[in-house]
């Protein structure tokens, strides 16, 4: 969705994508934009043919997709059934949070 939003609408000054797909005819590869790819190491490198050459990628340890939403933070059982992978998710939102933060800074 952000990377869509970024190419259609020009008031986009850079793109954060959280763990999303690039699916189908979506090519970001001309996007100039500052780009930050924030990966699950479960899909470390799923988009990067699609993303532009400056895209900044991270993929931080034992996260999966859950870790990228709240809900990895409220339900704990999600922890136990392996579904958050093995960091800790408040930390993980923490983290997340101020990764976006930083870079949104930079890109300002």
């Amino acid at each position: 969705m952000s990377t869509e939003t970024a190419k259609r609408d020009r008031r986009a000054k850079s793109v954060i994508n959280l763990d999303g797909g690039v699916h189908g005819t979506i090519d970001a590869t001309g996007l100039r934009l500052p780009y930050l790819m924030l990966y699950s190491s479960a899909n470390d490198g799923g988009n990067d043919e699609l993303l532009p050459g400056h895209a900044q990628h991270l993929a931080p340890a034992d996260t999966t997709h859950l870790n990228y939403h709240d809900v990895a933070g409220l339900l704990p059982i999600l922890r136990l059934a392996r579904g958050t992978g093995r960091t800790n998710p408040g930390a993980f939102l923490e983290r997340r949070n101020r990764i976006v933060r930083e870079f949104y800074s930079s890109s300002a």
